[in-house]
């Protein structure tokens, strides 16, 4: 449960974040990293990832090399 609202407040500062290349690469390495953890990452997860990565205006490319 913490986990998830952690990634819910992430989803409410995205807009400032996005201005910010930098600090949205290390923001999506930082959730993935949460996310695997449990040495797992789950479809759910890597689906809110993912929503967040789009709110950070991050290309689909760019956003599957975060999970390679």
């Amino acid at each position: 449960i913490t986990v998830w609202l952690e990634f819910r407040r992430v989803l409410f500062r995205s807009e400032k974040i996005a201005k910010s290349p930098g600090d949205s690469i290390s923001l999506m390495s930082d959730m993935i990293s949460l996310a695997r953890v449990d040495g797992q990452l789950h479809i759910t997860e890597k689906l809110y990832i993912k929503q967040i990565a789009k709110l950070l205006k991050l290309s689909d490319a760019e956003i599957e090399e975060f999970f390679e």
